[in-house]
C-alpha cells in the first residue's frame, strides 16, 4: 500500500509536471529538444543497469541478511557501487565530451540548429543525474531488502516536484532549460541525498573497496546481463520514439511523449507499485525455498495487475477528454490535443 500510494502520487505529480511542461512549451521544438536530452542519460542508465538494481541486488543482499552476515552484505554493496560507479563516471565524462556527435546519431532528423544546440546543452545538464540514480538504486535496494519502503517511496515524489519547481521558477528566464536543471536537482535530493540518510538509519556502511573478480560482483553481472538483453525493447521504446520522431514535424516528439506519460499512469499504478512491493518478499521466500508461499503471493499479486485491462479500455475511449483536461492550456492548444489524443 505504501508503494501504491507512492507510485500513484508520483504519477499524479508526474502528470502535473507534464502539464507544466505543456503550458510553458506546448508542442514546440524546445520541448522536442528537452525530450531528446534524455536519450544519452537513459542509455547510460541502461548500461549500468540502474533500473534493474532492486531486481538484481536484492537477492544477493537478502542472502547475507537471512544468514546474519550484515557486514559482508555491506561490503558487497560497496564493491558493486565502486566498480560500476567508476565505470559510470567514466562513461558520463566521455558522453559529455562527445555529446554533439552522439545527439546527431540518436536524433538524425533534427535539422534545426537552435533546437540541436538546446538539446546538446540540456543533455549535458541532465547527464550527471545518472550517477545519483545509480547510487540511489543500490541504497533503495538495501532498504527494500530490509522491508523498509517509506523513504524510497519519497524518491519519485521529490524528483518530480523539483522538476516542476525548476520549470516554474527558472522557466521564465531560461525556458525548457529550467526543467533540465530540475531533473538534476531532483535526482540529487530525492534519489541520492535522501536515500543515503535512509540506508544509514538501517546501519548501512560504505567501504572504499574495489575487487572486480569478487564472486558476488560476477554474480551481479550474470544476473543483470539477461535482464538488459530481455528488457532492451522496453527500454528502447522511448529511444526509438525520439529517433523516428526527429524526422517528423516540429513538436511531434513532444506530442508522443505526452501520450506516453498518460499510459505510464496505468503502468505505474498497476504494475510498478505491486511489483516493487511484492518483490523483496518473493526474494526471501525463494531464498528459504518456500515455493508454496511464493506461488500463493505471486497469484495474489497477478489479480491486482489484471485490473489494468478495464482501465486501459476506458483511457482509450476517453483519450480526447483526458488530454483536454490534463494539458489543454497555455501553449498547448486544440490542435495539440487532437495530435496527442
Amino acid at each position: 500500500m505504501i508503494m501504491m500510494a507512492s507510485v500513484f502520487a508520483s504519477r499524479i505529480i508526474g502528470v502535473f509536471r507534464e502539464m507544466t511542461i505543456a503550458g510553458i512549451g506546448g508542442v514546440q521544438s524546445s520541448v522536442d529538444a528537452y525530450q531528446i536530452a534524455f536519450i544519452l542519460p537513459e542509455i547510460l542508465n541502461h548500461v549500468v543497469a540502474s533500473g534493474f538494481l532492486s531486481i538484481t541486488f536484492i537477492p544477493i543482499f537478502s542472502h547475507y541478511l537471512t544468514t546474519g552476515r550484515h557486514e559482508d552484505g555491506y561490503r558487497v554493496f560497496s564493491l558493486i557501487l565502486n566498480t560500476f560507479g567508476i565505470v559510470l563516471i567514466c562513461l558520463i565524462g566521455l558522453a559529455m565530451i562527445w555529446t554533439p556527435e552522439l545527439v546527431r546519431i540518436f536524433a538524425p532528423g533534427l535539422n534545426d540548429a537552435d533546437t540541436f544546440v538546446l538539446a546538446v546543452k540540456m543533455t549535458r545538464i541532465i547527464m550527471p543525474a545518472q550517477f545519483f540514480f545509480f547510487t540511489g538504486g543500490l541504497l533503495m535496494a538495501i532498504q527494500f531488502a530490509n522491508e523498509k519502503f517509506f523513504i524510497p517511496a519519497l524518491a519519485p515524489l521529490i524528483y518530480n516536484f523539483v522538476i516542476i519547481l525548476g520549470g516554474i521558477f527558472l522557466g521564465p528566464y531560461m525556458g525548457m532549460e529550467g526543467f533540465a536543471w530540475g531533473v538534476l536537482g531532483g535526482a540529487f535530493i530525492g534519489n541520492f541525498a535522501l536515500q543515503i540518510w535512509g540506508a544509514k538509519k538501517l546501519g548501512a556502511k560504505y567501504s572504499p573497496v574495489f575487487r572486480i573478480n569478487h564472486p558476488d560482483v560476477i554474480k551481479y553481472v550474470k544476473l543483470t546481463l539477461p535482464l538488459m538483453v530481455g528488457l532492451t525493447m522496453t527500454f528502447s521504446t522511448e529511444i526509438l520514439l525520439k529517433y523516428f520522431g526527429s524526422f517528423l514535424s516540429s513538436g511531434s516528439i513532444a506530442a508522443l511523449n505526452y501520450s506516453l506519460r498518460v499510459m505510464f499512469i496505468l503502468v505505474g499504478l498497476f504494475g510498478q507499485a505491486v511489483g516493487v512491493a511484492s518483490y523483496p518478499y518473493m526474494a526471501k521466500l525463494a531464498q528459504n525455498n518456500d515455493l508454496a508461499k511464493l506461488n500463493q503471493l505471486l497469484n495474489k499479486t497477478l489479480k491486482y495487475i489484471f485490473l489494468v485491462i478495464p482501465f486501459s479500455a476506458f483511457f482509450m475511449v476517453t483519450s480526447h477528454e483526458i488530454i483536454t483536461i490534463l494539458f489543454q492550456r497555455g501553449k498547448f492548444d486544440v490542435n495539440a490535443t487532437v495530435v496527442t489524443a
